[in-house]
């Protein structure tokens, strides 16, 4: 015969049954209290920014529904700063070189959209300062309220651009080039570099209320009908991941510069005085740290699968979560002769 359960153990077991059953079901659960950082350096910018908020849970745990809550880190202090490094002269002889400090200014921003936010923008700034290439960055965020996190970035050095000579032979007069008569420049990209991406732009003027106004158009690499070298559905560089060789080249085409030229010429400002100044060719630079959070957004690359293993964003030092990255900016321009063919004055 199996033994009696006792009284005692019947009810402890009922009352922990019935508490169990009553407790409330919260989905969202607590948040923690860490930092999010973000800030992108870059060297086409005199002013550099870093934002610094909280995590939030949306009031109907949709996290692609409008935020109407301001989550800002207001208390936090925000550093950038440059390691001390041993140098030379042009004696050889050693010297110390102290890091350069910069306290960042708790500013606020109005947004040009207030649409979807109706708040503004709260970021901490410094201005004027561009970074220096090949120059290592710390940046440091503390809160009374959040923590603290800090994380580093490494500005990519300067790349060397060069065009060649049958694209300057091109260039001066696409009219009597063939449509698929390359247009080609070479990159010696620096060796820190993850990722870039180039464009070809083509900057002209165009008179407005009697004065001279510059704009500038992108040359697509191709479009949905490359063979008749339509601009219909244009397609653009997009960041690539660097090779293994730092030494690239990007090509055009004639045949789609001659289209942007007779879409400004005969379309868009036809009958009106058009100057063509110039062809610019640019090409950014992305370090490891920004080139690694924009492969993880682009979800296109791997439809089929949840990455639950790693977050989107990385972990900073401290705890906290964010970005601290940067990237360069350079250009090449070649001037257009004074007698070019599509000039109307």
């Amino acid at each position: 015969m199996p033994k009696a359960v006792p009284l005692f153990t019947f009810l402890a077991l009922f009352f922990l049954l019935s508490s169990s059953c009553n407790q409330p079901f919260d989905p969202g659960g607590p948040v923690d209290r860490h930092l999010v950082v973000f800030t992108i350096l870059s060297t086409d910018h005199i002013a550099q920014f870093v934002r610094v908020t909280a995590p939030f849970l949306p009031a109907d745990f949709d996290p692609a529904s409008k935020n109407a809550i301001d989550n800002s880190v207001t208390d936090a202090s925000v550093d950038i700063q440059t390691p001390p490094y041993y140098a030379f002269d042009q004696y050889h002889r050693g010297y110390y070189v102290q890091g350069q400090r910069l306290h960042l200014r708790d500013t606020v921003l109005i947004r040009p959209d207030s649409v979807e936010y109706s708040f503004p923008l709260h970021v901490y700034a410094v201005s004027p300062f561009t970074p220096d290439y090949g120059k290592k960055y710390d940046v440091y965020v503390g809160s009374l309220s959040h923590g603290q996190a800090w994380g580093s970035v490494t500005i990519p050095k300067k790349p060397t651009l060069t065009i060649l000579w049958n694209t300057i032979l091109t260039l001066n007069d696409p009219q009597r080039y063939e449509p698929d008569a390359p247009i080609e420049f070479l990159m010696t990209l620096a060796d820190s570099v993850k990722g870039y991406v180039s464009r070809l732009y083509l900057d002209f003027a165009v008179v407005r209320d009697g004065e001279w106004i510059n704009k500038r158009v992108e040359v697509p690499i191709s479009s949905a009908d490359p063979a008749s070298y339509s601009l219909a559905y244009p397609i653009y560089p997009v960041v690539t991941q660097a090779a293994a060789t730092n030494k690239l080249s990007a090509t055009y085409r004639n045949g789609f510069l001659r289209s942007v030229i007779k879409q400004l010429t005969n379309v868009t400002y036809a009958g009106e005085k058009i100057i063509f100044d110039r062809v610019t060719f640019m090409v950014l630079q992305v370090d490891p740290n920004l080139y690694s959070y924009y492969a993880a957004s682009q979800l296109e690359q791997d439809p089929r699968s949840i990455r639950l293993d790693q977050p989107a964003v990385a972990r900073l030092n401290g705890g906290g979560y964010g970005l601290v990255g940067g990237y360069t900016l350079d250009s090449l321009q070649y001037p257009l002769p004074e007698y070019f063919y599509a000039n109307n004055r």
